[in-house]
């Protein structure tokens, strides 16, 4: 009988702790592998924002755009000079042909539109009547605007639907000197020019359409006269790329220029109009943004902080450890969290950095070694300093 009194004593109390800081602890945990996660993933995008903490001008040479030579394949090359096309843009809906790099047909309808406001009048008797007061103008408009549910039926409606939509063209090869460039690279110009009248010869317009379609600037007119417009007239305008000098940076395979994909992953892609140098050019690329990314550190170190914190007393009633956390006073443990904190913070950027960086991330090394080594001492300091107690696990129980 008293052996089974003196078992149980021992046991029960043990399951109770065990019980009580499973939970405390399971949550602490997932938070810090989640410290872990932000915090790896954030020193990731660091090392690529910060080109590995190397200048991104040194992957970069300035290669000339004719004389093309196999030793720079693969390497990230900065070229200045004049596009060129290889073949006209073609709209063949009025016999369009313009040299252009890229041109996008936009059409306007002359319509109506309808504005319509509520207006609430008092009536004799003290009713209220909800009034709609409609009211029309016309004007130019890329959508087509309904008109049959208009209050008041306007003659003649607005057109159903488009008869001439619109388009965007974009030259097949497109050359910088001797480099012809990736359809991708392309996409960065995006400072179109209305399009010279000179280019608008209404003699190839298609005869069956030529007594309606007259020249304007930038495109043309369909309809009687462009001085009195009628509803259901359109402008059909164009705006266009022409060759000229411009500035890329990109990465040679053979004698095509396309995206640079970085040694961390990045896509590059620069092409501007204009001649630009190699240094106005880095300058222009994605560059870390220092306040945020130490802002993102410093929050990391002290969430990972917190979570040590708060896992401190549990482990500490698992390990029979209490009567060390009672002589610990409540700043010093705030204290062993942070330098806890900032150690495991310290040795996750180390093992980050180690391939682009080795000598800071042993630098970064060390200094994790040296907390760990000082979070140590503190503790092992306060153990030797306790007297010690027989672990008593009901005593262990209450202090939880």
């Amino acid at each position: 009988m008293a052996t089974h009194t003196v078992s149980h004593t021992r046991t029960s109390p043990q399951l109770g702790i065990w019980g009580k800081s499973l939970l405390p602890v399971s949550l602490a945990s997932v938070l810090l592998v989640f410290c872990i996660a932000v915090a790896c993933f954030h020193e990731d995008r660091s090392i690529a924002d910060s080109w590995g903490g190397e200048e991104p001008a040194h992957m970069i040479v300035t290669a000339p755009s004719e004389g093309i030579t196999s030793l720079r394949n693969g390497r990230a090359v900065h070229v200045t000079g004049d596009l060129s096309v290889k073949s006209n843009l073609q709209d063949e809906t009025f016999g369009l042909s313009v040299p252009a790099v890229k041109m996008r047909r936009r059409v306007v309808l002359y319509q109506w539109e309808e504005t319509v406001a509520n207006e609430a009048r008092s009536q004799l008797g003290g009713t209220i009547q909800n009034v709609q007061d409609a009211r029309y103008r016309k004007v130019w408009h890329r959508n087509i605007i309904p008109s049959q549910g208009f209050l008041v039926k306007r003659s003649p409606e607005n057109p159903k639907a488009k008869t001439i939509e619109d388009q965007e063209y974009l030259a097949k090869e497109v050359q910088l000197g001797d480099y012809t460039l990736a359809i991708s690279m392309l996409d960065n110009l995006q400072q179109y020019k209305p399009l010279p009248r000179k280019y608008l010869q209404k003699e190839k317009v298609p005869a069956a359409m030529q007594a309606s379609v007259h020249p304007i600037e930038g495109g043309w007119y369909i309809g009687n006269n462009p001085h009195v417009p009628q509803i259901g007239d359109m402008k059909v305008m164009y705006d266009v790329i022409l060759p000229g000098p411009v500035t890329a940076l990109g990465q040679q395979r053979s004698t095509q220029l396309g995206p640079w994909i970085t040694r961390f992953n990045q896509r590059i892609e620069f092409l501007q109009q204009g001649s630009y140098s190699k240094a106005q050019v880095v300058a222009a690329l994605p560059h870390e943004d220092l306040v945020q990314s130490w802002s993102i550190r410093v929050g990391v170190w002290l969430l990972m902080s917190l979570t040590i914190f708060l896992l401190m007393k549990p482990l500490a009633g698992l390990t029979r450890s209490q009567s060390t956390m009672r002589n610990i006073s409540l700043g010093v443990q705030v204290g062993i969290s942070l330098l806890a904190g900032g150690s495991l913070v310290l040795v996750n950027a180390s093992m980050m950095w180690l391939f682009y960086q080795p000598i800071l991330a042993i630098g970064i090394f060390v200094t994790s070694i040296a907390l760990a080594i000082l979070v140590y001492w503190i503790l092992s300091r306060y153990n030797t300093n306790r007297t010690v107690e027989p672990w008593n696990p009901r005593m262990a129980a209450v202090s939880y």
